[in-house]
């Protein structure tokens, strides 16, 4: 009897050890990686502080961040966001200070110019964006709304046996040879030496459409908090 005692005592304090172990790790899980946004906007783009939000908000909850949006600052030009469940200060920085202008561009010779398909766009012009992968092979798959495909279809056929390059804030992120006329506005770009993540970057981006103000380190502080 004294032996079940002890064998009894025994299970319940490994059980009540492993129950804290397994709490303590959901709850500091659960607490990481919390981040205090301090954005600064000048008055005269005050007007576009819920388009913003928006967007931001958009971008965050695509990628799993929970944020909480703080307006009282407004008053002073100050936009507070409180994030959390993020997986790294440069993966934030990508979402909030990646605007989100995409173009098309051709790759033309010296002397001839620099032919641009949906020029300075300013707003969303692709729509259905997903990340595939087949065979260890990364894909970035996205169709354009029906008002670009027309222009599209001109464009790829003025192109044809020439390089084009898809350009996300000025960074060349494709750069395919234009084989045959796109007449229907479906592309897939294959990707190498990209990890998954940052394919899912450009989906959200892609998706939320450009940001109304441009964020930086000049404007945006952020600032880690304690779990």
């Amino acid at each position: 009897m004294k032996n079940n005692i002890y064998l009894f005592l025994t299970i319940f304090i490994l059980t009540a050890f492993s129950c804290k172990g397994l709490f303590n790790e959901l709850f500091e899980k659960s607490n990481k990686n919390k981040a205090h946004i301090e954005i600064t906007i000048d008055k005269e783009n005050i007007n576009k502080i819920n388009a913003l939000i928006d967007t931001l908000n958009f971008r965050f909850e695509k990628y799993g961040i929970t944020a909480q949006f703080d307006r009282s600052g407004i008053i002073n030009n100050k936009l507070f966001i409180n994030v959390s469940n993020y997986s790294n200060i440069e993966e934030l920085k990508s979402l909030m200070f990646n605007q989100g202008v995409f173009e098309i561009k051709s790759v033309l010779g010296a002397g001839e110019g620099n032919d641009i398909f949906a020029n300075s766009i300013n707003e969303r012009f692709v729509k259905n964006v997903a990340v595939l992968q087949s065979r260890n092979a990364l894909f970035l798959e996205f169709e354009l709304f029906d008002y670009y495909k027309d222009f599209f279809s001109v464009f790829s056929g003025k192109n044809l046996g020439r390089q084009i390059q898809f350009v996300l804030d000025d960074k060349v992120i494709f750069m395919p040879i234009v084989r045959e006329v796109i007449r229907n506005g479906q592309i897939k770009i294959y990707f190498e030496n990209v990890t998954f993540r940052q394919l899912m970057l450009y989906e959200i981006i892609l998706l939320s459409g450009p940001l109304q103000l441009k964020l930086g380190d000049e404007n945006t502080r952020i600032t880690k908090t304690a779990s």
